[in-house]
């Protein structure tokens, strides 16, 4: 799909917006790894919100199977630049408890769409909270800008 679309491109900037880690009504951009040229376009534009995704570094783990280094292979003449924003909304330790209970849930437990595993998943990967539904289009405004300015980067 993607590379058919892309034989006439030249600049690609993919942003995977997902919510979850980062500080609430925040958010962090990882940079996704290239040939190393794309942290000298996005430091500027992304400034301290943006990390490696590494491994060896405190976010990163590695990734096998990721679209970058796929559609490097197969749009060599695109400049592809990926990242992944992580919109926070509650710890790392209640996201775990909320995964395990709902993964609980679906495999040993009944499927009742008002068990409070439900909710969970629901509460720490998408909040009931009007502040933090508009910080994140507050957000999501500015970084839509922000990739435009990448996009248009030399």
């Amino acid at each position: 799909f993607l590379p058919a679309r892309l034989h006439d491109k030249r600049r690609v900037v993919h942003l995977d917006l997902q919510t979850a880690r980062g500080p609430r009504g925040g958010y962090v951009a990882f940079l996704e790894k290239g040939d190393g040229s794309e942290r000298e376009r996005a430091a500027p534009i992304f400034g301290d919100q943006l990390r490696a995704w590494e491994p060896g570094s405190a976010d990163g783990y590695e990734m096998r199977g990721g679209m970058l280094p796929e559609l490097a292979r197969r749009v060599p003449h695109v400049r592809y630049d990926a990242i992944t924003l992580e919109f926070g909304t509650v710890s790392d330790i209640e996201i775990v408890l909320a995964l395990r209970s709902e993964n609980q849930l679906r495999f040993h437990g009944g499927a009742r769409a008002d068990h409070p595993a439900h909710h969970a998943m629901r509460a720490a990967f998408y909040p009931a909270d009007v502040r933090w539904q508009r910080s994140l289009l507050g957000h999501a405004a500015g970084i839509h800008r922000r990739a435009e300015r990448l996009l248009a980067s030399s």
